[in-house]
């Protein structure tokens, strides 16, 4: 599977199913298309555009061995790959690649297959070492049946005419009959179509040869870049204020925010907030929510037709604090197989992550605003009774954040550049008069899978009752070929994503598909729950002095919590943040209903707004409330 997509005029897409073809860019999020099955043209939302092709393996799935040397290459030409790009015309290249071959004990023709086997898709995954044996995609036709072969799909199916693959196996049987030759089998004829270049067949089939596709590794923003408006900084806050449950409308605490800013646009790129405390998940989320396009994040809070937010597309590199839960293996190995980097900030230098400390710092000035408000501290809380005056939910807090950034800071003019984060945004995408924009980024071919990407993985081996996880067992029927047999001939171990907000189901690596299949609990019946409350429910057993308990007794406490939970709520402001945690983490597996459907409510909606929702006042921001344009180099 293809992961990225690059969004330029001329590129073949895949828009509702159908194959299309962007004709024109109108803005950052809207292009205009034209169906080449009915060559109807309209306009597209880039959060509609689809497109997939066959050819990936997620880095994850590479046994540790395997994992950690590919890492070691890449590591080794990363700089040379930066110093290509840039450019190299004073000798920096060949002085790196000599450097590299000293200090690691390789050949030059050695490093310079890796720059090759890496630039062809950028993928980590692409510099694993070869296994003996047949390699896959090799072709085993002898020479004269496989010159025929390609002959009669060059003539029937790259052609303008855009010929069937059943018609183009009907033509290469005709061909091989009347050269009396046995005619090779439909399955080798579709493989040799899919392993064509997709963008090539594209062009050829649509007549769209005017234009040279330049390599990807070329492009202005590379995997290293530093300061560009593809780098962002991200960092988690708690939010000075309290909020209320759905339920009862009471105090339940203050939530985490978790912010992704670019520093060239001041830009916001990517939010995520929880009452969970920060770690994996909220980056990884927050991520989620920077790459992809925002209309059903904005639709899943009802804004979609009132808000604007263009901001998506993968970054070329990601700034954070030296916090744990930004340095976690899976962190790090996912972004590298999306092709950037973390970075992060030197010890004792905080002003390396200024400019998102500063839009965290005017956005809970804003928050200090609004009833419930904790203030920055205690002096200046006073007397104020922040729970007596609480009144927002956690979804009408990021109803009102979403109308503060989109409608207001994003349009409001900053000191620092001189214009709005938006006009700075689009000036350094599409260019003005004296200088070009860097263009639209790359973005993903696959939602769904970019957010299991960056789940946690677990790895186990499937029995014929199913996959055990902490006590738990799952079973789907798509994990039956698979038992008692591995992903491969090294190991029986199968690669699993499981989401800590809702570990029910899990998610199935096939690697006959090259996706993910989803696996719930074997006793269908069991509620799903979240890992923390799978880790209290295991805590409480163990205090009543049970080390050994079944799946059943399991669930029995986790249903004893709930229960409990519930009939505390009313009473208790901790059992109430508990309670609407669960209740956030359901609705939000469902922003990008392609993803998942695992945890849905009871009644299978979302609770409603309340009448006292704040509506976003009008605000005078000071001219010190944004981080004056000072680049740290």
């Amino acid at each position: 599977m293809e992961t990225f997509l690059k969004i330029e005029i001329g590129s073949v897409v895949k828009v509702s199913g159908q194959d299309c073809r962007i004709e024109h860019i109108l803005d950052a999020e809207t292009v205009v298309i034209t169906d080449l099955q009915t060559i109807e043209r309209r306009r597209a939302n880039i959060a509609e555009i689809d497109s997939k092709s066959d050819t990936s393996v997620p880095i994850d799935m590479l046994d540790e061995d395997e994992r950690k040397e590919a890492i070691r290459r890449f590591n080794i030409i990363a700089p040379i790959i930066r110093a290509q790009v840039v450019g190299g015309k004073d000798g920096r290249v060949a002085k790196l690649v000599q450097e590299a071959c000293e200090q690691h004990d390789v050949s030059k023709s050695t490093i310079y297959s890796w720059i090759k086997q890496y630039s062809f898709c950028e993928r980590i995954s692409d510099l694993v070492p070869d296994k003996p044996g047949p390699k896959v995609g090799n072709f085993t036709l002898k020479p004269e049946r496989e010159e025929l072969l390609c002959l009669v799909i060059e003539k029937q199916y790259l052609t303008a005419q855009r010929k069937s693959i059943p018609g183009t196996i009907d033509a290469v049987e005709l061909a091989f009959r009347k050269s009396g030759m046995q005619a090779p089998h439909p399955n080798t004829v579709r493989n040799r179509i899919r392993s064509l270049n997709r963008r090539f067949t594209a062009a050829i089939r649509t007549g769209n040869m005017m234009k040279k596709i330049p390599p990807r590794m070329h492009r202005e923003s590379n995997i290293l870049g530093v300061e560009s408006a593809g780098v962002y900084q991200i960092d988690h806050t708690p939010v000075d204020a309290i909020l209320v449950d759905e339920e009862y409308r009471l105090p339940i605490g203050r939530p985490w925010l978790t912010l992704a800013l670019s520093p060239v646009t001041r830009i916001v790129a990517g939010v995520y907030i929880s009452l969970d405390p920060p770690g994996d998940v909220s980056v990884g989320q927050c991520l989620v929510n920077a790459i992809l396009p925002k209309q059903p994040y904005l639709q899943h809070l009802g804004l979609d037709d009132q808000l604007f937010w263009p901001v998506w597309g993968l970054p070329t590199g990601v700034h954070a604090d030296n916090a744990g839960e930004f340095k976690g293996n899976l962190l790090q190995e996912t972004a590298l197989d999306y092709k950037f980097r973390i970075e992060w900030r030197s010890v004792k230098k905080p002003e390396n992550g200024a400019h998102v400390e500063r839009i965290m710092g005017t956005v809970m000035k804003r928050v200090h605003d609004i009833p419930g408000t904790t203030f920055s501290n205690i002096q200046e809380r006073a007397e104020y009774d922040s729970d007596g005056n609480a009144i927002l939910t956690t979804r009408e807090f990021e109803e009102w954040l979403m109308l503060f950034i989109l409608k207001y800071y994003h349009n409001r003019k900053h000191p620092g550049l001189g214009m709005s984060p938006l006009e700075k945004y689009n000036e350094v995408i599409f260019g003005t008069e004296n200088s070009p924009g860097r263009g639209l980024p790359f973005g993903v071919s696959d939602p769904r899978r970019l957010k299991l990407d960056f789940l946690p993985s677990i790895r186990r081996v499937v029995r014929p009752e199913g996959v055990e996880i902490d006590g738990i067992f799952y079973s789907a029927d798509a994990l039956s070929p698979w038992i008692g047999i591995g992903p491969d001939e090294k190991t029986k171990l199968h690669q699993f994503k499981r989401d800590p907000r809702c570990i029910s189901p899990i998610y199935f690596y096939d690697p006959k598909i090259d996706d993910y299949i989803e696996v719930p609990f074997r006793q269908r019946s069991r509620k799903p729950a979240s890992i923390w409350e799978l880790r209290e429910a295991k805590r409480r057993l163990k205090d009543s002095g049970r080390d050994k308990y079944t799946e059943s007794e399991l669930f029995d406490a986790l249903e004893q919590m709930e229960e409990i939970l519930n009939k505390a709520a009313e009473k208790s402001k901790s059992a109430r943040k508990q309670v609407q945690a669960k209740k956030d983490r359901d609705r939000k597996q469902s922003i990008y209903a392609e993803t998942s459907n695992a945890c849905p409510s009871e009644d299978g909606s979302d609770p409603q707004p309340s009448s006292e929702t704040v509506e976003m006042q009008k605000y005078d921001l000071d001219e010190d409330d944004d981080y004056e344009a000072t680049i740290i180099d």
